[in-house]
């Protein structure tokens, strides 16, 4: 998909060269801006969904830096899960 577009625009073995990398760079950006908002808002949600008895209530009554380290403990470990149950193929979850 991306070679047929470079060859529409009629910019040159440099220039694809240069979009490619352009856009892998930008692209990489998103996904670590993504990476670290999760471990930043994922815990007070947890918190927020403990408090509705959704998850344990320990991340209700905790502070909210205990509720942050637990919540980014427990990410970790789903993390873990995941990796775990794909056995480290994580081509179908990127999309490749």
């Amino acid at each position: 998909m991306f070679s047929r577009l470079v060859s529409d625009l009629n910019i040159g073995d440099q220039g694809a060269s240069v979009l490619l990398t352009l856009t892998l760079g930008l692209e990489a950006a998103i996904r670590f801006v993504a990476a670290n908002s999760i471990l930043i808002f994922a815990p007070s949600l947890l918190a927020n969904m403990a408090a509705d008895t959704w998850l344990p209530h320990q991340f209700r009554n905790l502070s909210v830096r205990l509720v942050r380290q637990n919540g980014v403990v427990f990410i970790g470990f789903l993390a873990l899960g995941v990796l775990w149950g794909r056995r480290g193929n994580l081509t179908t979850l990127v999309g490749f």
